[in-house]
């Protein structure tokens, strides 16, 4: 499964502020990563973290 990282927001912004050379070696290492905690359900780290995001509802 080719993983895609280019799509998120952070990535992409990391990109614009570093020198071309330092980004693409960046990219490549969590493109790595991800690949290595990849499984057939989806990606895996041992962590014991929630990510949330939430909206204020408008008034």
């Amino acid at each position: 499964m080719p993983v895609r990282i280019m799509g998120f927001s952070c990535v992409t912004g990391m990109r614009g502020r570093m020198p071309s050379a330092d980004a693409e070696r960046a990219i490549d290492a969590i493109r790595e990563t991800l690949i290595a905690h990849t499984r057939k359900d989806g990606v895996w780290f041992d962590s014991r973290a929630w990510i949330v995001s939430a909206r204020r509802p408008e008034a």
